[in-house]
């Protein structure tokens, strides 16, 4: 017997959603419990974040279910419940890894952990440019004044990176590297480009010695407060997030069909 646990947001009727869908599965001989083999996000890629991270430890299979708007994770509708109990019953799927990141937070106190699946974002506290440095494996890369610094994964390319000038990027084993608003000037005479990075390197940023002005950290869209630090590295995570993909799925045609098809547009 298949055990499935369920992860869902509170917004619309997504609770009614979420019972509707319990009935399919007990029908079908699944068990519903806390600890599943296969979790259930009912919602958009906000939820899947949040689910994830709560249920990364236990190492499940995510099958996401888009009950949002654009939801860039999910292959499925939050009313393809059947086509979900199909494809696992038959087996007629395969498993799609993404990393999740560790951010640890260097201070006078010790190390403090965060976790991020889409983006961590360095960015100014104080409505001034930051001086930052990026460092790979310990060597300098960029060393540059700006307003955000944006590393993200292969999930969240698609996001704030891609509106910073990032690529769009089909590969999970890398990070995505894109500064916003870089300053040029007699000191920083040179362009800054963004870059793509092994994501099996180790990441450090810290603030130059030649404006340490504050900085902040915000990951997956949340901001990280009250920790000092003086610097932050960045690793991918031991484990990784296990996604639940048919057979038929395409990243490729999904990325087309949510943010790249024009064809329907007026002109």
């Amino acid at each position: 017997m298949k055990r499935v646990s369920i992860y869902n947001s509170y917004v619309k009727d997504n609770p009614k959603k979420r019972e509707t869908i319990e009935q399919e599965l007990r029908k079908h001989g699944f068990q519903t419990t806390k600890k599943g083999e296969f979790v259930i996000i009912i919602g958009g890629d906000g939820t899947f974040l949040s689910g994830v991270k709560k249920k990364i430890e236990k190492d499940p299979v995510f099958v996401v279910m888009n009950a949002g708007n654009l939801g860039f994770y999910s292959e499925f509708h939050v009313d393809d419940i059947e086509k979900v109990i199909e494809v696992i019953k038959n087996k007629d799927y395969y498993i799609e890894e993404h990393p999740m990141y560790e951010v640890h937070f260097h201070g006078k106190n010790g190390v403090h952990v965060e976790y991020f699946i889409n983006e961590v974002v360095i960015t100014e506290a104080e409505d001034l440019a930051i001086h930052m440095v990026l460092e790979v494996d310990g060597q300098v890369l960029f060393r540059v004044p700006a307003d955000n610094m944006i590393i993200s994964g292969m999930g969240g390319s698609t996001g704030y990176n891609v509106n910073a000038g990032g690529p769009i990027s089909f590969c999970p084993n890398v990070y995505n590297v894109a500064i916003t608003n870089p300053i040029m000037n007699k000191a920083f005479p040179f362009r800054v480009y963004p870059a793509v990075i092994p994501n099996d390197s180790e990441l450090k940023v810290y603030p130059s010695t030649l404006k340490q002005r504050s900085y902040k950290v915000v990951c997956d869209s949340r901001e990280i407060k009250d920790i000092e630090y003086k610097y932050i590295t960045i690793k991918k995570h031991e484990k990784p997030i296990k996604i639940l993909r048919t057979n038929g799925y395409s990243r490729i045609n999904h990325i087309h069909e949510r943010l790249l098809n024009f064809s329907s547009s007026k002109n």
